[in-house]
């Protein structure tokens, strides 16, 4: 349509309207540049895929045609030109969005899907390159391995096994994060599996390391049935199956004084050595000050207490024997501080001998926090791993203590200490010069970064 305006001229007097524009005797003039009520609004033309159903992993080019206005395809919010194409390769069935805004803020929008038909995407992450091995399961026999990256297509809809295998390096094993991941394939699915470092050094303000060692996921006996002390509160039977589906790193040592100070700027040890273990700290301290800090400044990771099993768990490192270095008491002063040896010795960190799986001072030296409240015996205890919170009468203020302090007392019949099925409870609300914690560490999931996350924890030997 062509608008008409006035220019005006003294002489030129109007003799006819026409909506809004108006035709004058003489000076017409024309107006097709814009719309009397604003620039023209932005159009789509064609919005589709080159391919609208497709195997996973498949490149298809979406079309956009489009005018008066920038266009930007989503969810990956990538911009577009009219004509261009830009190509994608779905892992699951996807409706991408073509939004086009014009200068003026104004949007027009439009729709295309790609079905994916079912299959699985299985990307394998390893430290340094590290090849790792799938298993994948799934419905009327299907078995299938993998020893890199890649697209298993033409699958059966139904619900399928992932299977990580550990890889023996000629070194070391690498172990999986996540051993076993079930999914149900409709469409197309991605799964990632990653084999993490088998240690991790995180540097603290002022050089601190903070060092970590990785903990497998798997499966143990928790607790004893004959506890070298039966009536003494908490009670470690019965002995029972705790299950662990997803690794975590422990802290080699227990947290110093010198890491303490990197992230709070204070130490509230009595016997104070940046060297020796943080002590004075109660539960609640480490609650509301330590770890809020510590995960403010590395949000990639989420730093926690241990459970309970967890502890346990890293502590006998697949042994099934009284303590993590066999049966034999007197082997003792190799691995830990006792009470009748301790004395005056020096209390720095790491100075005996480590358990299987590279992790000092589990015993001996303070005894350590976990998450879980106190319990007399495992009866009505999780089997996951996970902490035990609901409270037991007269006992809703106490908190599990593992590990023993080298003041403990040594126990009948030359058991010191009792091994690594001991248990203790004390106030969460308790400061004593013998109490201090272990750091747990793991990806923190609800980190943007995921990536990062990951990247972080493949980069450190």
């Amino acid at each position: 349509m062509v608008y008409l305006r006035f220019k005006a001229w003294p002489q030129a007097r109007p003799i006819l309207a026409i909506g809004i524009g108006v035709i004058c005797v003489s000076g017409l003039v024309a107006c097709t540049d814009r719309h009397p009520l604003g620039p023209p609004m932005p159009t789509i033309e064609r919005f589709d895929a080159s391919s609208s159903q497709v195997e996973i992993g498949t490149a298809v080019n979406l079309t956009a045609r489009f005018s008066n206005g920038a266009g930007v395809v989503h969810p990956q919010a990538e911009a577009v030109r009219s004509g261009g194409p830009v190509t994608v390769a779905p892992s699951e069935t996807t409706t991408y969005t073509l939004i086009v805004t014009d200068p003026e803020g104004r949007k027009i929008s439009q729709q295309t899907t790609v079905t994916v038909k079912p299959g699985l995407a299985i990307t394998i992450w390893g430290h340094e390159g590290l090849a790792g091995k799938v298993k994948v399961e799934g419905p009327n026999g299907f078995t299938r391995t993998l020893d890199a990256s890649g697209f298993l297509t033409g699958l059966e809809a139904g619900e399928y096994t992932v299977t990580a295998i550990p890889v023996d390096t000629g070194q070391a094993m690498r172990h999986p994060w996540q051993p076993c991941q079930r999914v149900r394939v409709i469409t197309g699915k991605a799964v990632t599996v990653l084999y993490p470092a088998p240690t991790l050094s995180l540097p603290l303000p002022g050089g601190t390391p903070l060092d970590f060692v990785l903990i497998p996921a798997g499966a143990f006996t928790m607790g004893e049935d004959h506890p070298a002390v039966p009536q003494r509160f908490p009670n470690p039977s019965p002995a029972h199956l705790v299950t662990l589906q997803q690794a975590f790193y422990m802290a080699k040592v227990p947290t110093t004084q010198a890491q303490w100070e990197a992230i709070l700027g204070c130490n509230p040890s009595e016997l104070k050595n940046p060297n020796y273990p943080l002590t004075n700290a109660s539960y609640y301290d480490i609650k509301s000050s330590f770890l809020p800090a510590i995960n403010e400044r590395i949000p990639e990771l989420n730093f926690r207490l241990p459970s309970e099993a967890e502890w346990e768990y890293a502590c006998r490192a697949g042994t099934t024997t009284t303590y993590f270095h066999g049966d034999d008491p007197a082997q003792i002063l190799e691995y830990a501080w006792p009470s009748h040896a301790f004395q005056s010795q020096d209390h720095t960190i790491g100075r005996k001998r480590p358990n299987p799986w590279g992790i000092y001072d589990l015993a001996g030296l303070v005894f350590q926090w976990c998450e879980d409240l106190a319990h007399d015996g495992y009866l009505g205890a999780p089997i996951d791993g996970s902490p035990r919170t609901d409270a037991l009468a007269g006992h809703e203020e106490e908190g599990i203590l593992r590990g023993y302090s080298h003041v403990g007392r040594n126990l009948p019949g030359g058991n010191p200490e009792g091994g690594s099925a001991i248990r203790w409870s004390w106030l969460r609300s308790g400061q004593r010069w013998d109490l201090g914690f272990r750091l747990l560490a793991a990806p923190n999931v609800n980190h943007a970064a995921n990536a990062t996350i990951l990247a972080t924890i493949r980069s450190n030997k």
